[in-house]
């Protein structure tokens, strides 16, 4: 069920983004004159298709629905251009309309970003209040003094109502010198400024909230136990679900997080298991079974958490705002998360961040499929997320996408002629090669992920 979810929410996603997207191409050109042959979402063979009695377009729905494209009037592609329609013609238009058919489109996926973000802002986001779980022993979090249960109320002076809201500011940082200065709020009611100092780098590692040393508070974080394996050592020890894990060791345990970062450390090893039951204090020795993690033994004793109602509940929390500050919010987020494209794709070129961060089809498919199953707010996000990481990617200065065509309109405007065929040609190919190395490298990743 969850795999036809995916596959539907990508597709969607696929089709708004892309007609999005070409309808800039396709509308600025009708604002300008040319004559615009054909309109297709998707490539390959025609499923559907209808030409426009007024406008004479073709429009067309095939088969391959990985992206889409805007033919028009072009000298360049039709060796007779009729004396009817010279005045049509793309290429014989002025070199600042040109410039606006070619840009459209990308702009026109910042504006549908914008819409949607504005969008969630008007009728509710709902996101998960920003309280910390776990902190790691020794981590950087730690050692600026977050304790669990802490409640973020800013990172780097922007205010934080969500732990989603978290991330642009924390890739800000990540993306600097990776000092992270936050207010937070205490169990106690005081507030605390602890400041996380991770370094330059922070985006090298996968897991960014791992390398803090830090995750958020779960409705499954208590150190209850929800279930108990069959044929496990937790079963083979008496462990019920029910049963919450005070202390392992002699180390207490207050988190799931906490006590699962101490049994995968010790695989093989005899653990002693303190445990309250009906309220009433039990011990039992507990052989923590080896298994394999990618070729790294770590330890399992066989339980799964406890979902506290009562905490997922408290946890959830709905933000909802103005139209006027919705759409102020909205600019400011497509703003943001545009800014941090650019600085993560340079991140990227100079070793500074993973690729593995670098998702294919598979990778949007499943964080597409995951956002529709969390409601309509979480799925519209991230189709505004998608669309500004398509409107920058495309506006990259790379033979074969929008920004590489408008390199060839700046070439033009400095040396007063358009860009040779043979350049043309050229340019093509290596645009070519390195969206392919870069797709390449993204199915890797989708499918490491899989079979990790």
């Amino acid at each position: 069920m969850s795999f036809l979810v995916s596959l539907a929410a990508f597709l969607v996603a696929i089709a708004v983004l892309v007609t999005f997207h070409e309808f800039g191409h396709y509308w600025v050109a009708r604002r300008c004159g040319v004559q615009v042959l054909r309109f297709s979402v998707g490539f390959g063979r025609p499923l559907w298709s209808h030409v426009s009695p007024r406008t004479g377009t073709e429009w067309v729905i095939s088969v391959l629905p990985f992206g889409g494209y805007v033919k028009m009037l072009d000298k360049r592609e039709a060796e007779d251009v009729p004396e009817e329609l010279r005045d049509a013609e793309f290429t014989g238009k002025p070199l600042y309309q040109r410039a606006a058919i070619i840009a459209a489109g990308p702009l026109f996926n910042l504006l549908l970003a914008f819409l949607l973000y504005s969008l969630v802002f008007m009728t509710g986001e709902t996101g998960r209040r920003p309280l910390v779980g776990h902190v790691v022993e020794g981590s950087p979090a730690a050692a600026a003094g977050l304790l669990p249960g802490d409640e973020v109320l800013s990172v780097g002076g922007q205010p934080i109502r969500t732990w989603q809201a978290f991330i642009v500011p924390l890739l800000d940082s990540g993306l600097g010198d990776g000092v992270i200065a936050m207010e937070v709020l205490r169990e106690n009611g005081s507030v605390a400024y602890p400041v996380i100092d991770v370094g330059p780098g922070l985006l090298k590692n996968e897991n960014v909230f791992g390398a803090l040393g830090m995750s958020p508070l779960r409705s499954t974080s208590t150190s209850a136990i929800g279930t108990v394996l069959d044929g496990t050592p937790a079963a083979a020890a008496g462990l019920r679900g029910g049963d919450r894990i005070v202390r392992l060791g002699e180390t207490p345990v207050a988190t799931w997080e906490g006590m699962s970062e101490y049994v995968r450390a010790r695989p093989g090893q005899v653990v002693a298991v303190e445990f309250e039951r009906d309220g009433r204090r039990m011990r039992q020795e507990i052989r923590v079974e080896a298994i394999d993690d990618s070729g790294t033994p770590v330890g399992r004793i066989g339980v799964t958490p406890y979902r506290d109602p009562e905490l997922a509940e408290r946890l959830s929390i709905v933000v909802r705002y103005p139209v006027g500050e919705s759409l102020v919010l909205g600019a400011e987020r497509t703003w943001d998360f545009s800014i941090l494209t650019v600085r993560l794709i340079g991140q990227l070129l100079v070793g500074g961040a993973s690729v593995k961060n670098i998702s294919g089809p598979v990778g949007i498919a499943e964080f597409a499929g995951t956002s529709a199953m969390i409601g309509l707010a979480a799925f519209l996000s991230m189709l505004a997320l998608l669309s500004v990481s398509l409107g920058v990617l495309n506006l990259l200065p790379i033979p074969i996408l929008d920004g590489g065509h408008l390199l060839y309109c700046l070439a033009e405007a400095l040396t007063g002629q358009p860009v040779s065929p043979q350049v043309e040609a050229v340019g093509q190919r290596l645009g070519v090669a390195m969206l392919a190395a870069l797709m390449g490298l993204a199915l890797y990743n989708d499918l490491a992920r899989l079979l990790g």
